[in-house]
């Protein structure tokens, strides 16, 4: 099968994506800051989604980075909430 060449502008906006997932993953110490990029990861997923369709999924690679300090701040919320937090 032959490849289809990325559409304009795809791999900038991939690299564009990584940096800010980068960001959120090493930024735990700034709460405001990694909570905001995140949801602007978040968003990026959508515009993707939109603006490349198939290939905006590749977004998702960064999902790990970008998601990891969340959960972990959701799971601990989570387990002090309804287990035992000391």
């Amino acid at each position: 099968m032959a490849q289809t060449p990325a559409p304009e502008g795809f791999r900038e906006y991939l690299i564009w994506t990584l940096l800010v997932a980068f960001l959120c993953f090493g930024l735990p110490f700034l709460f405001p800051a990694f909570v905001l990029l995140t949801f602007v990861w978040i968003g990026s997923i959508f515009v993707a989604i939109d603006r490349f369709e198939r290939r905006g999924w590749w977004v998702l690679v960064g999902a790990p980075l970008a998601l990891a300090w969340p959960s972990l701040l959701a799971l601990f919320i989570f387990s002090c909430r309804y287990g035992d937090c000391s």
